[in-house]
C-alpha cells in the first residue's frame, strides 16, 4: 500500500511540473516589431544588390 502512495504521488508531481509554464511553441516572425522585420528585409536587399555580379576568386 505505501509503495502504490509513494507511486501516486510521484506521478503526480511529475505531472504537475511537466504541465507547468508550457504556453506553446512561439513564432519568432510574428512575434517581432514591424518596423525590425522591415528593417531587416531591407538589409537583405541591400546586400543581394551588392553583391550581384561577384564571382569570386
Amino acid at each position: 500500500m505505501k509503495n502504490w502512495i509513494i507511486t501516486f504521488t510521484f506521478l503526480a508531481l511529475a505531472g504537475l511540473f511537466a504541465g507547468c509554464g508550457s504556453e506553446g511553441t512561439s513564432n519568432v516572425a510574428s512575434d517581432a516589431d514591424a518596423q525590425a522585420l522591415a528593417d531587416y528585409e531591407a538589409a537583405l536587399a541591400e546586400a543581394d544588390a551588392m553583391t550581384e555580379g561577384y564571382e569570386g576568386e
